[in-house]
């Protein structure tokens, strides 16, 4: 009404791609966006169809000198290197896998877009697990592709997210053992 508002005049929910957003102080005087679409267990990055018609969007909503970094990247990739979970025996090493695996994808869905993986964070999530008695991470690690190809670093306490959100790489690492 007063001209400064941003929206749309008639809404088509059809039209809305975006599922995930956030903005942070890119240093500079720039405005980065971080976007992904998809439902929250399977978010992914704007084709570049998309991201294009998007950055032509802001080009003509933005305010003049207004400098805006639209980035939509696949998921960063947290690598189990080395993990052993430990359990009670109640229940076979692969009723346990599977529910580690759910655990897993569980605390990455419910971690907040643009957020900080913790590995704390995540260990306590997995010691829920029914049975577990003990998570033993010797490391993890990080794949991310903000500069377009795969860069891998280890993750010593913590981790910002390039993408704005993860997946895990492979189940493949995990070792299940008896608490002896």
């Amino acid at each position: 009404e007063n001209g400064t508002g941003l929206g749309y005049s008639l809404v088509v929910e059809g039209n809305k791609i975006i599922t995930r957003c956030s903005y942070s102080d890119g240093g500079g005087g720039q405005l980065d966006l971080k976007m992904a679409k998809g439902d929250p267990d399977s978010l992914a990055k704007l084709s570049a169809e998309e991201l294009g018609r998007l950055t032509n969007y802001f080009e003509k909503i933005k305010f003049a000198g207004t400098n805006i970094n639209l980035i939509s990247i696949q998921a960063d990739e947290i690598t189990l290197t080395d993990i052993t979970i430990y359990h009670d025996g109640v229940r076979t090493n692969d009723e346990i896998r599977l529910d580690i695996e759910a655990a897993m994808d569980d605390f990455l869905v419910n971690l907040s877009f643009d957020g900080v993986f913790y590995i704390e964070s995540f260990r306590d999530r997995l010691q829920q697990v029914k049975n577990v008695v003990d998570i033993y991470v010797i490391e993890l690690k990080r794949v991310s592709y903000f500069t377009g190809s795969p860069v891998e670093t280890t993750i010593t306490r913590k981790v910002s997210l390039d993408s704005g959100y993860a997946k895990i790489a492979s189940f493949t690492p995990i070792k299940v053992e008896i608490e002896s």
